[in-house]
């Protein structure tokens, strides 16, 4: 039977860019205990069950986005109770992926069944991502755009789930290159949530092997929409000294990229338990250094004072020599200067180019996309009679953004002719018609009030 790994966990969860945290997330370090609960950089054995990591994220735009998230930490937590952990779970790959995806579905379930108890909630959704470290694996389940990715200082960071979003399957599809993906204006359009009222939650699982020196980093898409893969792997390989330095350098430096979500981090690292003590053993002796710098200047000093114990030169110096010595050296980084200054030149004038023609190729990328959103709207985008109220309001909700995100991308484009006052008197025709639809059915109870309510939607 091989030794269990050893395990260092963090996590930090806040409203970050948003004046509200829709954000919720578990940490169980030992499922064989508790489904709860951890200690910040202690490294431990990793138990017979394992350990859980999760992250939700309530739909931005939604109602009551913070209570869906609640709901599916809540759910998911519960069905990972010692307990419920049997031994036919833990049969093979496919039964522990199978019980994490059920453990989803459920908190769909959940979510829908609170939504319809309150008005105010319904339409409300979540989205969700796990990591249960294993054994020697780690199973990732998702639903959604919240990510999990690995982290190994030789093979650098990985993306272990795959988005459910309209932007990742423009990139699937070959529609947009993946350099392009983060920037693209929709790229917070999702495919697959809890609490979708268009069908069951649908999430996807995958295993991998575990190693030393691997970090799982579990996050909300607020910080993966503020740093780019690479960033995120900066910040990482940065700060491995502890997870608790991992999350906080994740934490400024999504600060600094000018954050605009809810955040949330959690990591947990696979560690060489003796390697990790040496490296904080090491660590403790490093305050020492300043004193030593501070020093080293009375030392010089000293050795030009001869003292009866001061040892003799082997090959006495001539005073002509460091003189010659000195002119070289000022030659010397005269000709270093012009060279530097040479290639920065260089390099300048290539970077301008290349600059220029990658903006020239984001416009175009940019230019088709605004054709693309334009052609979108038509005034018949909501009009059906299968279209419950609820669903009805979601999805004008969705137009109005995808709108909001059109008028910005004419800016950015700066747009001779400009298409906003015809794409909302398009939307708003829309609207209405929607509203004549459900005015219209009389097995809709209240069905003129709520039309009054679609009407009320329309952009002012």
């Amino acid at each position: 039977m091989s030794e269990s790994l050893k395990i260092r966990l963090a996590a930090r969860c806040e409203a970050a860019g948003r004046p509200e945290n829709e954000d919720n997330f578990q940490v169980a370090e030992d499922l064989s205990v508790s489904n709860t609960g951890f200690t910040t950089d202690k490294v431990f054995s990793l138990g017979a069950k394992g350990a859980l990591l999760l992250v939700c994220d309530g739909m931005g735009g939604m109602n009551a986005g913070e209570v869906a998230s609640a709901v599916g930490v809540e759910t998911i937590k519960n069905l990972f109770a010692p307990q419920l952990l049997t031994s036919d779970i833990f049969a093979n790959d496919d039964s522990v992926c199978s019980y994490m995806k059920r453990a989803i579905v459920k908190a769909d379930s959940r979510i829908k069944e609170e939504a319809s108890k309150d008005e105010a909630k319904q339409g409300m959704g979540s989205t969700a991502v796990m990591a249960w470290l294993l054994g020697q694996k780690v199973y990732v389940a998702w639903c959604g755009d919240s990510r999990c990715y690995r982290f190994n200082p030789a093979r650098g960071l990985e993306r272990l789930s795959h988005d459910h979003s309209y932007v990742q399957d423009l990139v699937d599809t070959g529609q947009l290159s993946a350099d392009l993906a983060f920037d693209h204006p929709n790229k917070n359009i999702i495919t697959r949530s809890l609490g979708d009222s268009r069908g069951t939650a649908r999430p996807d699982a995958k295993v991998y092997d575990l190693r030393v020196g691997d970090v799982i980093l579990l996050c909300s898409d607020g910080l993966s929409d503020s740093l780019r893969d690479s960033e995120i792997e900066q910040s990482i390989s940065h700060s491995i000294v502890s997870m608790a330095a991992c999350r906080d350098a994740l934490w400024n430096d999504s600060k600094q990229a000018g954050w605009h979500d809810n955040v949330t981090v959690v990591l947990a690292q696979v560690v060489d338990e003796m390697a990790a003590q040496a490296k904080s053993h090491a660590q403790s002796l490093q305050p020492q250094s300043p004193p030593q710098q501070q020093q080293s200047q009375p030392q010089q000093q000293q050795s030009q004072i001869p003292t009866n114990n001061s040892p003799k030169p082997a090959q006495p110096i001539s005073s002509s020599e460091p003189e010659m010595h000195k002119g070289a050296t000022k030659s010397s980084w005269k000709v270093i200067a012009t060279i530097i200054f040479a290639v920065i030149l260089l390099l300048g004038g290539g970077y301008v180019i290349y600059q220029l023609s990658t903006k020239s190729s984001v416009e175009k990328e940019q230019l088709a996309e605004y054709e693309k959103m334009r052609n979108s709207f038509s005034e018949d985008m909501f009009t059906s009679s299968h279209l419950d109220v609820s669903t009805a309001k979601t999805r004008i909700n969705e137009a109005k953004k995808q709108y909001d995100t059109f008028c910005q991308l004419e800016n950015e484009l700066k747009v001779k002719e400009p298409q906003r006052e015809a794409v909302k008197e398009i939307i708003n025709k829309a609207i209405n018609r929607q509203a004549m639809t459900i005015e219209a059915d009389s097995d809709i109870p209240g069905n003129e009030e709520k039309a009054e309510e679609i009407r009320k939607l329309k952009i002012k």
